[in-house]
């Protein structure tokens, strides 16, 4: 298994509504507005108990992450963002490119654009632009 996770933190705090990342012990924390993540093989995991609960009303807690095989971290900046945008277009070339979600509040599981259940799938290709993901499956 990876020893990588991203995940979108929600704790208050300076890094509030950053992406965090961990590679093995060490956590770094990025802004989505300046930070994109280009991602292989990356599971969708969910603690599902967890997430059941925040749907039905309890308090969000850390429940759902990405799992890659590998992570690029690239920096944006609007050169960097039509860039970002043209390699998520080259993406469609493998496959079929969907938007991924988590939001245990709307939905305890994770989900594409067309609201299917992704929970557990391995995704082939994923990036990150702002706070959005994309992934080819």
């Amino acid at each position: 298994m990876s020893n990588i996770k991203l995940r979108f933190h929600l704790a208050q705090g300076p890094n509030f509504k950053h992406w965090q990342l961990k590679v093995d012990e060490a956590v770094s924390y990025y802004n989505p507005d300046n930070t994109s993540f280009t991602m292989q093989d990356v599971t969708l995991v969910n603690n599902k108990s967890t997430a059941r609960k925040i749907h039905e009303g309890a308090n969000k807690t850390v429940c759902a992450w990405l799992r890659p095989k590998q992570v690029q971290v690239n920096s944006l900046n609007l050169n960097d963002l039509n860039q970002a945008f043209d390699s998520m277009l080259d993406m469609r070339k493998e496959g079929t490119l969907v938007q991924v979600m988590y939001n245990p509040r709307e939905f305890p599981h994770w989900v594409d654009n067309s609201g299917n259940n992704l929970d557990g799938r391995t995704l082939r290709k994923a990036m990150t632009i702002g706070k959005l993901i994309y992934a080819i499956i």
